[in-house]
């Protein structure tokens, strides 16, 4: 493979990837309001890792701090109401954030 055909698959994969953010995200959203956290926190864990492959660092890591919310608040117990707030509008912001994003 050359360069020029890594660089173009590597741009496909960028943009497939961010344009599934916005999706994702809302997933996270909703698994969230249902108490699903264990989903919730997966699918950020794995947006988390991802995402700075593909040049989104700062997304990346705002996603591994909402994961860590999720994992601090349900260490022994599962989050209570502010917490699952906190959570909630953080990735809404989230979301929020990544409307524009250049893929």
């Amino acid at each position: 493979m050359s360069d020029r055909e890594f660089h173009e698959r590597l741009a496909g994969a960028r943009r497939r990837f961010a344009s599934r953010i916005d999706e994702r995200l809302r997933s996270v959203e909703k698994t969230i309001a249902q108490g699903d956290f264990e989903t919730a926190r997966r699918i950020l864990h794995n947006l988390a890792g991802a995402a700075p492959t593909f040049g989104f660092e700062a997304f990346g890591a705002k996603a591994r701090e909402i994961e860590a919310l999720i994992a601090d608040g349900y260490q022994s117990r599962s989050p209570g109401p502010e917490e699952t707030s906190t959570i909630i509008r953080e990735t809404a912001l989230l979301r929020h954030d990544t409307k524009g994003l250049e893929a």
